[in-house]
């Protein structure tokens, strides 16, 4: 099983005890710590690859028709860039390796799709690896696993809301709040709910995550069979990446958990969903 995780930050993100990094390009991503320039994702590269690293490029955002010429030229460009794997969530970047036949370098990341064996298998069959989706039981994780494509979306925030819209910037405008919001968390709290979730507003809209971070974590005791764990790495600072790597680390060499955990909620359902049981009565 290798770890793999996306960049904090642009300086020697190597430190870091991955198996293989995440970059983002400027454009055509969601969410990015530091997303590069092409000159600078063809030097980290270079660089993952001098060290024996894998390197992974994000491009998850969902593609307008009036993006579509400005993608194609950009995916023309950075074929002399020697990626690994190709993160990706619109069909138009399926189509554009297929007309190529690279399929093997793609990974789908649409996980609330990807929840059953059909599914997984569908993109097996094509070489192409998947991030599973949340939404299943760890008994349905059990069996997808054993396909070889499988990507565990393993540690971090889940987003649970996202708009085009720059909604923090309505609201400030509203409230004539004179502050920069652009990529700064805030909270924001239902009015007759007690719990608060992370926002957070880019140049591609409004996100809204879990209010904890997901983490599969003692349940690699019983399945650990992934081609991928991913470490989410928003709102993550370094020393949380080293300690969940290393936490990580020392349960699959180890086969048993560290004295402490980092702190973290079920990323899945320990039961069937109540739809899919079948009526036994």
């Amino acid at each position: 099983m290798k770890i793999i995780a996306e960049i904090i930050s642009k300086e020697n993100f190597l430190r870091f005890d991955l198996d293989g990094y995440i970059f983002s390009y400027l454009s055509f991503y969601t969410m990015a710590n530091q997303p590069m320039t092409i000159t600078e994702l063809d030097d980290a590269v270079k660089l993952c690859h001098n060290h024996h690293k894998l390197a992974i490029l994000k491009l998850d955002q969902w593609i307008e028709e009036k993006q579509l010429d400005l993608l194609h030229d950009f995916l023309t460009e950075i074929e002399s860039v020697p990626f690994d794997y190709i993160l990706f969530s619109d069909f138009s970047i399926l189509h554009f390796y297929e007309q190529r036949a690279c399929l093997h370098k793609l990974i789908y990341t649409a996980k609330t799709l990807n929840c059953s064996l059909e599914d997984v298998s569908y993109w097996n069959d094509k070489q192409i690896k998947v991030v599973l989706s949340h939404e299943i039981s760890l008994q349905d994780i059990e069996k997808i696993t054993v396909l070889s494509n499988v990507v565990m979306d393993g540690y971090g925030y889940s987003t649970i809301f996202y708009s085009k819209r720059k909604l923090l910037s309505l609201f400030g405008k509203k409230y004539q709040a004179n502050r920069h919001l652009n990529n700064q968390f805030f909270t924001i709290q239902e009015e007759n709910k007690r719990e608060a979730y992370p926002i957070i507003q880019n140049e591609n809209g409004t996100f809204i995550l879990s209010k904890e971070r997901y983490g599969f974590i003692k349940e690699l005791l019983t399945v650990s069979d992934f081609y991928f764990y991913k470490i989410d790495t928003v709102k993550m600072n370094e020393s949380e990446l080293t300690e969940i790597i290393q936490t990580i680390r020392f349960i699959v060499q180890h086969r048993q958990l560290p004295q402490l955990l980092p702190p973290h909620a079920s990323p899945f359902l320990y039961q069937k969903n109540l739809v899919l049981k079948e009526d036994t009565e």
